[in-house]
């Protein structure tokens, strides 16, 4: 992990006990692994951390807005956020429009929401955070995209 290479410390948080228990061989890259508070709180203080990394997460929160304002109070001021979320592009949600539709949107399923740009970067914005880009991001090209507190 480059995090602990590069002499950076970091949290791991999980919403349940088994995914936590899947988690636990980044203790051996220095991660301290925390479970979510079940009222969706996060294990950390006001203004602890630097970047929030919520990757391929939020389409399975129930409440955008709440996790969201969680994200902004853990962060220090400048911090960054850093979402990544599945973005099917027109061509495929017209594919799955046409062709899965039921058993995409499936209210059973493990995605309880689904994000457009426009729409991420609505919530990014509704909850505070500023300089929001939202886009299509190619492997390894994240890094310094995280969007200020």
């Amino acid at each position: 992990m480059v995090c602990a290479t590069k002499g950076y410390s970091f949290v791991v948080l999980s919403s349940d006990a088994f995914a936590k228990e899947k988690l636990l061989t980044m203790t051996a890259f220095g991660a301290d692994l925390r479970l979510v508070e079940p009222d969706g709180s996060l294990p950390l203080g006001h203004g602890e951390v630097d970047l929030v990394w919520c990757s391929e997460v939020l389409e399975h929160v129930a409440d955008t807005t709440s996790f969201l304002t969680e994200a902004r109070r853990v962060l220090k001021p400048g911090g960054r956020i850093l979402v990544t979320v599945p973005d099917h592009g027109v061509a495929r949600r017209t594919a799955i429009a046409l062709a899965r539709h039921e058993q995409h949107y499936d209210p059973l399923g493990q995605h309880l929401r689904f994000y457009t740009r426009r729409s991420l970067a609505a919530a990014l914005e509704a909850t505070g955070f500023e300089r929001i880009h939202a886009g299509r991001f190619a492997p390894g090209a994240l890094k310094g995209r995280a969007i200020r507190a």
